[in-house]
């Protein structure tokens, strides 16, 4: 079995879906997560710059590997730069334990590593990606783990109320953009990897804020002054988490299990083959990294928003201040390794560890 590796065109798109549909993630519930119906939709709001490359077969032309590993502006120690993030990859099983994996992050070009690292992310549980990338094979970048991210699963409820905290929280307009901007790039470097973000370009509704608006983001003001933002972003235009079977047992218990749920809170569960619908938090910024702020932020959309959506998604690495607020919720959470990705060297070391790490689980 031969292949070639190369930049991922357009025209591969539907390839590329048919072989995130045949690289499902198996467990109690087997999940499949696709990027109907152009893949290239979503790579666009992971890395403002795409870098996709993609593993053909010679002999039947067939997409059997995949991997973005594209930029986006980050504030690293209070500064803005461009920091590529290596992500999606897919893997045809027939070839996993070969050397597909080793060829795709070998187009990461040999600069980037001269002028500093890249950003990587793999689940906890995913045990055979962990073991593969501690054993650092010639040729292949060492990970370097920087940070664990705990993602929370909040669920809804219909008994959720608006908190009556003094703030004004409500959802932003057009008008409010200049203002956002403003408190984004006073509040935004005193985050490690805090995004740097222009939101002109989400008035102009360019690919990077797809199926985003500006009434998304919901504002927190203490008087006349911008103290809080919190994004919600419903991505099912573009991503979608679809369940494609449950062991026997729970899918014997899934009406009851969906009963209770639909009673104290908590995720539906689809019929075979059914779409798990959520809302993801993102852009989450509050002045001082104040956790009362973000409690009042998270309590008025869980309450406006949360009954609607099967789970409001909101990833936070676990040293964060704010990462108890969520403990307050009926939620489950899922770990993930954060890494840092070098040839040489530590970059880590050259890292302000004063500084709390930040990740958007919109754009992992």
């Amino acid at each position: 079995m031969s292949y070639q590796v190369r930049s991922a065109q357009l025209e591969d798109s539907q390839a590329i879906l048919e072989l995130f549909r045949r690289t499902p993630q198996a467990g109690k519930i087997t999940l499949n997560f696709e990027r109907s119906p152009c893949y290239f939709h979503s790579a666009h709001v992971s890395c403002e710059q795409p870098d996709v490359f993609v593993a053909e077969e010679h002999d039947s032309g067939r997409i059997v590997g995949v991997g973005n590993i594209g930029q986006r502006r980050l504030h690293v120690n209070g500064r803005p730069r461009y920091v590529r993030y290596a992500h999606d990859l897919r893997v045809e099983p027939t070839y996993r334990g070969g050397h597909v994996l080793f060829d795709l992050y070998r187009q990461i070009p040999e600069s980037d590593y001269q002028n500093g690292w890249l950003q990587a992310v793999i689940l906890a549980d995913n045990e055979p990606y962990l073991k593969a990338v501690a054993k650092h094979r010639p040729g292949l970048p060492r990970f370097l783990p920087y940070g664990m991210i705990e993602t929370s699963l909040l669920f809804g409820s219909r008994l959720a109320r608006k908190p009556n905290t003094g703030l004004n929280i409500r959802q932003a307009k057009v008008e409010d953009l200049g203002v956002m901007q403003a408190f984004w790039d006073d509040e935004g470097p005193k985050k490690q990897f805090f995004p740097c973000y222009q939101f002109e370009q989400l008035a102009r509704s360019e690919p990077y804020f797809r199926a985003l608006r500006p009434q998304d983001y919901w504002l927190a003001f203490d008087g006349e002054s911008l103290v809080g933002i919190i994004g919600t972003w419903d991505q099912k235009a573009f991503k979608q988490t679809l369940v494609l079977a449950y062991t026997h047992g729970l899918q014997t218990l899934r009406h009851l299990y969906n009963l209770q749920n639909q009673l104290r809170g908590g995720p539906r569960l689809p019929q075979p083959g059914g779409q798990l619908v959520y809302l993801t938090l993102h852009s989450m910024l509050v002045k001082d990294n104040d956790p009362t702020i973000f409690k009042a932020l998270l309590d008025t959309i869980h309450a406006s928003m949360g009954r609607h959506y099967d789970a409001l998604v909101c990833g936070l690495f676990e040293q964060d201040a704010l990462r108890p607020v969520l403990e307050k919720f009926r939620r489950e959470t899922i770990r993930s390794q954060h890494f840092i990705l070098a040839h040489s060297g530590d970059p880590r070391l050259g890292l302000n560890g004063r500084l709390t790490p930040y990740v958007d689980a919109a754009r992992l």
